[in-house]
């Protein structure tokens, strides 16, 4: 369909106006807003190529890879650059859910593959003649994932056996729902400043909309790094903090292989007992401690196997204080964070890590950046507030 449109231009030349372009959005635009937002939406969750493809097919508007690379990195800028205030805008278009009893907010890790050089990773090269490059052009960087989720309630009738026991509880047991989850994810930085203020700007709009009521949980995995921003940021205090109980689990599996050696029975059997105690009795991340301390004195453990006990005995040490798993269960409180682990692989990995893609930081957290949004169910609020910053730009 060809329209006429007008054409405003100074003698002298210059930059020109067309007031149809203006009017419908399309100013220095290559493409119309729909036409925008499903290439970015493309882009969230596919490749350039698998997007220019995907719409040969399924519509009327055929861009190229390039031109489609081109949207994003322009759209990205704009993003990259309004990220503040797209965010407010979105979540002051939300509402907490009805039924939210506890928010647990969570943060991660998760590596990424740069263009940028770094230490060359794996074994050396022994063979005769092959030379071992020092420095690699592209290296892995940590980038950053926080997920901030609702949990509601639900009443159920007993729960399934431990490990350790054989007959399962008859007393029922409030256990937590997830209604849903806010994402936040950023490329590498060098002590995550921009992470942390994104993250914390997402819980101090939540900490105003919820009820006192409302129980607020920081629970993450026994990273350090992690754990020393948390200690010492006093805007933490009121939370309840917990190291999540898989990652538990798997250093007492390590401290029972440690002291009883691989594929040993008295192992296992102290693995299943502490297993338990942890989600049955206050105080058992002590105990445990105790017991490995016990065993290492009294056992004639070889050395390597010493070294790894004194690695788990030095995660309880520090974490004890943070694995009152019996406490969290009666309230009813969620022990895992499986969200954000499932935030690292579902926004991170699964786009981020495919085989051959390096990234720079700018161009890797414009899809971040559009990930995060799709991911969370966030999309529909994030497009409308970016119309109405582009058209107020």
């Amino acid at each position: 369909m060809n329209i006429s449109r007008s054409l405003y231009q100074s003698d002298r030349g210059g930059a020109a106006y067309v007031p149809l372009d203006v009017g419908w959005g399309m100013q220095g635009e290559y493409a119309t807003p729909a036409v925008q937002e499903c290439v970015l939406f493309g882009m969230a969750h596919l490749t350039a190529k698998e997007v220019e493809r995907f719409l040969e097919k399924s519509s009327m508007f055929h861009p190229s890879e390039k031109a489609i690379k081109n949207m994003v990195s322009k759209s990205g800028d704009f993003i990259e650059a309004h990220i503040d205030e797209l965010n407010e805008g979105i979540r002051g278009e939300e509402t907490i859910p009805e039924a939210t009893a506890v928010v647990v907010a969570s943060m991660d890790g998760v590596n990424v593959l740069l263009r940028e050089t770094g230490q060359k990773s794996g074994r050396p090269k022994e063979r005769p003649g092959e030379k071992q490059e020092e420095v690699s052009a592209s290296s892995y960087k940590n980038a950053m994932v926080g997920s901030i989720s609702f949990y509601g309630y639900s009443q159920q009738r007993g729960r399934p056996p431990l490990c350790g026991k054989k007959e399962a509880t008859e007393k029922e047991e409030v256990k937590p729902v997830r209604l849903c989850s806010h994402y936040i994810a950023r490329m590498p930085e060098s002590y995550f400043p921009a992470f942390k203020q994104q993250f914390e700007a997402e819980l101090d709009d939540i900490e105003k909309a919820v009820d006192a009521t409302v129980k607020r949980v920081l629970l993450n995995d026994g990273h350090r790094v992690i754990w020393n921003y948390i200690d010492n940021n006093e805007r933490f205090d009121d939370y309840e903090k917990l190291v999540d109980f898989y990652h538990a689990s798997e250093h007492l599996s390590k401290a029972a292989e440690a002291i009883f050696g691989k594929k040993s029975k008295a192992g296992d059997e102290w693995y299943h007992k502490w297993y338990d105690n942890l989600q049955t009795e206050d105080h058992a991340a002590k105990a445990v401690l105790r017991s490995m301390n016990y065993y290492a004195k009294i056992l004639k453990i070889p050395k390597t196997r010493l070294e790894d006990l004194k690695r788990e005995q030095t995660f309880f040490r520090r974490n004890h204080h943070r694995m009152n798993y019996a406490d969290f269960i009666r309230q009813g409180l969620p022990i895992g964070s499986g969200p954000v682990e499932a935030a690292c692989k579902s926004v991170v990995k699964n786009r981020m890590c495919r085989s051959g893609m390096r990234w720079s930081r700018k161009g890797g957290q414009q899809i971040l950046n559009l990930r995060a949004y799709a991911k969370a169910d966030r999309w529909e609020k994030f497009w409308n507030n970016y119309k109405q910053l582009k058209q107020a730009a």
